[in-house]
């Protein structure tokens, strides 16, 4: 006969809780254990993967995503004065960030929060610390300024 859980030992409460998790993650995992966004894997341990609601997929696709944006998707067709050259590589105009940023009324630490990362790079993206951006981060800033409802530089005050 099993010994039934001592509820009232956190330690033994916190690793029950934990099998019970780390179990619900496992079921909801594809069976190629391959992730469905950018192809990697095969990732074999359970805590190599983040789920989120209905979205499964491996830690490094959450953290390059930012915000609940699909990185496979084709970009935002959005005309804002924030990049100089977006043809060759992505060039940010750190002034013209901060003042689009102004425009709509947020602050560092609000837009940086909608954006999914740290008031910090931020404030490195505005004032010239991060010279060039990557596809996605380009991606989800051109998607910040949607979900704000801004399309195009004319919707600035």
């Amino acid at each position: 006969m099993e010994n039934k859980a001592d509820w009232q030992d956190p330690e033994e409460r916190n690793l029950i809780r934990r099998e019970a998790r780390e179990e619900r993650r496992d079921r909801s995992l594809p069976k190629s254990r391959r992730c469905s966004w950018c192809g990697g894997g095969p990732l074999m341990k359970s805590r190599q993967w983040v789920v989120v609601n209905d979205w499964v997929g491996c830690r490094s696709c959450w953290t390059r995503r930012g915000i609940l944006v699909p990185t496979k998707k084709e970009p935002i067709n959005v005309n804002l004065a924030v990049f100089k050259d977006p043809k060759t590589k992505y060039v940010i105009e750190g002034g013209s960030l901060a003042h689009c940023r102004e425009q709509v009324g947020k602050s560092q630490g609000e837009f940086a929060s909608i954006a999914g990362w740290s008031r910090q790079y931020q404030s490195k993206l505005e004032n010239g610390g991060v010279k060039t951006v990557s596809d996605e981060v380009r991606n989800t800033i051109l998607a910040v300024f949607e979900r704000i409802g801004v399309r195009s530089s004319d919707q600035l005050r």
